[in-house]
């Protein structure tokens, strides 16, 4: 079997990795540029079990459960502890709920006082959370992918031709190569490259993303998101990662001007939320795009009109880190099985 992964993102990297450990016979080749200026370099790398959404929170919480089950993974990943908090702005999350997410990890998840924020509803607090390196875990799964007989590309794709076969042949320029599989990966380029391809976006959408490192003074000693005011962030070494969601939808994925208006908005918002807070000037603005669906969540999507050959892999809707370890299991999984299509 032969599957190409176009993306190499952390999620098209995972899940290029993923098949290969799973089948060694499988030829797998994972295409992209060298070190992309994505989403993936991008991330805040913000890792913990929590997410409102029941799915994304059982990807989340068996992500960081395999993230701690694995002292290599953690190794790769740079992974450090600071714990969360998750305020929701509607009604608390279910005792279910956080069993369910302390039964992968024993003990990670209460519901409290939310410590730090005065007046603010009860939040899921986990010890058992933190940040990872993102753009370093990629780089040693696309080393280990090469170590254990996969290729890697960065030959731009131009084109895409089914064969009377069934095959899937992708075009690089003036070369092409045949595929028995293909998973379109590419992040906030895939719905581009849909286009260009002559295929439905199915919902695929491009989203700003921003947030700013400031030098700071007592701040909050665990990363956090707080629904009520849109404010999340998490200690950034010996400073502090700030941002609120943006609302630019359609967003051209190499545009990279920060909008002044988010970053004055979440540093307001922390001055007020964190009364002891020392904020000090902007380290630097990080801004990027990523790819939402309206189903959200990073997943397996076949392409409407197109072979049952060809599919994507995107909409992590900007927390793919979270969730990419259980997600890209999930899909080799399922591409194995894909062996031959209908």
């Amino acid at each position: 079997m032969r599957i190409c992964v176009v993306g190499a993102g952390l999620a098209g990297a995972l899940l290029a990795w993923r098949v290969r450990l799973a089948d060694r016979t499988a030829e797998v080749e994972l295409a992209g540029p060298p070190e992309p200026a994505d989403a993936t370099a991008a991330s805040g790398g913000i890792v913990r079990g929590f997410e409102p959404d029941a799915a994304l929170r059982r990807e989340a919480t068996a992500s960081l459960a395999e993230l701690h089950g694995s002292r290599l993974l953690r190794g790769w990943a740079g992974y450090r502890e600071t714990g969360s908090v998750y305020i929701q702005a509607g009604p608390p999350p279910a005792p279910s709920d956080l069993a369910e997410m302390c039964a992968a990890l024993p003990g990670s998840a209460v519901l409290a006082d939310a410590p730090g924020f005065p007046d603010r509803p009860p939040a899921v607090v986990e010890r058992r959370a933190g940040h990872i390196s993102p753009g370093a875990l990629r780089r040693e799964i696309v080393a280990d992918l090469l170590r254990i007989g996969g290729r890697r590309t960065t030959a731009p794709v131009t084109g895409l031709t089914e064969e009377p076969d069934g095959s899937l042949t992708l075009h690089h320029g003036a070369a092409s190569a045949p595929f028995d599989l293909v998973v379109l990966a590419a992040g906030p380029w895939t719905p581009g490259l849909l286009t260009r391809l002559g295929l439905a976006r199915d919902g695929l959408r491009t989203k700003r993303v921003q947030y700013t490192v400031h030098e700071a003074e007592h701040g909050p000693g665990a990363a956090f998101v707080d629904e009520t005011t849109s404010l999340y962030g998490r200690p950034y070494g010996d400073h502090l990662l700030l941002g609120v969601p943006s609302d630019r939808y359609d967003v051209d994925p190499d545009d990279r001007r920060p909008e002044p208006a988010l970053a004055h908005a979440a540093s307001a918002l922390a001055r007020v939320t964190f009364p002891a807070l020392r904020l000090g000037p902007a380290v630097r603005t990080v801004v990027a795009a990523d790819c939402y669906h309206p189903d959200p969540g990073l997943r397996l999507r076949p392409v409407s009109g197109a072979s049952a050959r060809l599919s994507t892999f995107t909409g992590g809707s900007g927390g793919a880190a979270k969730t990419a370890l259980a997600a890209s299991r999930t899909a080799a999984e399922e591409l194995l099985r894909l062996r031959t299509p209908a």
